[in-house]
């Protein structure tokens, strides 16, 4: 007698064993289908985000300019950063280390007492009231050319390069 109760509370134990893998399953396969479904509009909108827009390239311009124009003291010891290379790192989400690092070079110098940029003009730029072309050089590259005229510089056409890297970022700069 005791026997047969053992069996059937094994056979109970093993029911349960089964029902929970069988609910497992089945809600394993609603979440996966859910997560599938959830992971469209990521996609999508991140195709939507690999088109280079206007305001990008304004966003990018001046963020750019900002970041290479850095607050000074009376003798033009740099605020923010200590060395060049404290700068250069600042530009990750703006631009590529190759394109910041030949205009961190010349508008800046280290000295004993820190960073000190070097007293100058900027350099000819982008001009967000002045018309541009753009360039698809490929789906994650386009290159964004644009004619200017100053005081300083004359005329001049500057020719930025943007390739998507998980964001849109500047990776060349041009001038002629």
């Amino acid at each position: 007698m005791k026997r047969v109760q053992l069996l059937k509370h094994a056979g109970v134990f093993v029911m349960s064993i089964m029902t929970i893998f069988f609910i497992s399953f089945i809600i394993d396969e609603h979440v996966s289908a859910n997560a599938n479904i959830n992971e469209t509009p990521d996609k999508n909108e991140e195709k939507s985000k690999e088109t280079l827009s206007h305001d990008t390239i304004i966003k990018r311009t001046n963020q750019f300019m900002d970041l290479l124009v850095q607050e000074t003291d009376s003798e033009y010891q740099v605020e923010a950063f200590g060395t060049k290379e404290e700068l250069l790192r600042a530009f990750h989400n703006i631009a590529t280390r190759d394109a910041a690092k030949p205009y961190v070079d010349y508008y800046y110098k280290e000295g004993q007492k820190g960073l000190f940029m070097m007293p100058t003009s900027t350099p000819p730029w982008f001009s967000d009231e002045e018309e541009y072309r753009m360039i698809q050089k490929n789906d994650q590259q386009v290159t964004v050319v644009q004619e200017n005229k100053n005081n300083l510089y004359g005329n001049y056409i500057i020719e930025i390069e943007f390739t998507f890297q998980g964001s849109w970022k500047i990776t060349n700069i041009k001038h002629s």
